[in-house]
C-alpha cells in the first residue's frame, strides 16, 4: 500500500514540475497515464489545467465531463463547464451548468453570480436581477455582485438606483474601474457635476490605463469643461490603445 501512494505521489510531483516549465503536453501524457492506473479524479483535473495551458478549450470540456460521469455533484467541473462554453460563446450551454451550480448549492453566492453575469450578457434583466439579488443576500460583501447590480441598474437607465451599488463596490473595493468608470458618466451626464465626473474618470483611468474607453469617456467631460488640450490628448490616447474607436477617430477628425 505504501508503494502505491509513493507511486501516486510520484506521479504528481512530475505534474508538477512539467508544469511549472509549461510543458503542457507532457504533463498532460503523464497525468492520463496516473489516471488510467490509479482511476484518480485528481488526475483528469491535472489533464484539465493542462488543456487549458495549451489552450485546447474542447479537449478541456471533454474532461471535465469525464469527472462529471464520475462524480455528477463536483461543482468545482460545474463551473468550469460554465466558465469555458462561455468563453466559447455557447451561452447556452454556460447557462444550463452555471444553472447547475445553483441547483446542488444555492446557498452559494458565487454561484448566483455566476448565473446573474449569463442572464445579465444575454440581456434578460430580470433573471439578472434575481441572482445578484440573491447573490448579495447570501453574501453582503460579494463586491462584484454589488457592482454589476449598479451597471445593470445603469444599463436600464436606473441611475438613481445604480449609484448606492457603486459607491459600496468603490468604498470596500480597489478592484472595480468600473465603478469609477460609471459614475462618471452619471455625475456627468445627469448631474451634470463635471469636476467630480472627471475625478471619477481619472480614478477609472488608474485602475485600467489599458481600457481605450474610459479616456474617451474623459474626453467628453473635459469638453463639458472646456479643457481643450485635455480633450484632444485623451482623444488621442483612446485611439492609441484602439485605433477602430470609431467615436474617438471622428471627433478628432473634426478638430
Amino acid at each position: 500500500m505504501a508503494n502505491i501512494i509513493n507511486d501516486r505521489n510520484e506521479y504528481l510531483r512530475r505534474i508538477t514540475n512539467l508544469k511549472n516549465e509549461k510543458n503542457y503536453t507532457e504533463a498532460a501524457k503523464i497525468a492520463l497515464e496516473a489516471f488510467q492506473n490509479f482511476r484518480d479524479n485528481c488526475f483528469l483535473n491535472e489533464i484539465y489545467i493542462c488543456y487549458i495551458g495549451l489552450n485546447k478549450r474542447h479537449e478541456a470540456i471533454k474532461v471535465l465531463k469525464e469527472i462529471l460521469k464520475i462524480n455528477p455533484y463536483d461543482i468545482t467541473a460545474l463551473k468550469r463547464l460554465g466558465y469555458n462554453y462561455y468563453c466559447l460563446g455557447d451561452y447556452k450551454q454556460s447557462l444550463k451548468y452555471f444553472q447547475a451550480t445553483v441547483n446542488f448549492e444555492p446557498l452559494s453566492s458565487n454561484n448566483h453570480f455566476n448565473l446573474a453575469c449569463i442572464y445579465h450578457f444575454l440581456k434578460n434583466y430580470k433573471l439578472a436581477e434575481i441572482n445578484y439579488s440573491a447573490a448579495i443576500k447570501l453574501n453582503k460583501k460579494n463586491i462584484s455582485a454589488l457592482n454589476n447590480k449598479g451597471i445593470l441598474h445603469y444599463e436600464l437607465g436606473e441611475w438613481e438606483k445604480a449609484i448606492p451599488y457603486f459607491q459600496y463596490a468603490i468604498k470596500n473595493s480597489k478592484n472595480h474601474p468600473e465603478a469609477y468608470f460609471h459614475m462618471g458618466i452619471i455625475f456627468r451626464d445627469y448631474y451634470k457635476d463635471y469636476e467630480l465626473s472627471e475625478l471619477y474618470l481619472k480614478k477609472a483611468i488608474e485602475l485600467d490605463p489599458k481600457y481605450s474607453e474610459n479616456y474617451y469617456q474623459i474626453a467628453l467631460t473635459y469638453q463639458k469643461r472646456n479643457k481643450t488640450a485635455d480633450y484632444i490628448l485623451a482623444l488621442k490616447q483612446c485611439v492609441n490603445i484602439n485605433p477602430k474607436h470609431k467615436a474617438a477617430v471622428n471627433l478628432l477628425k473634426n478638430l
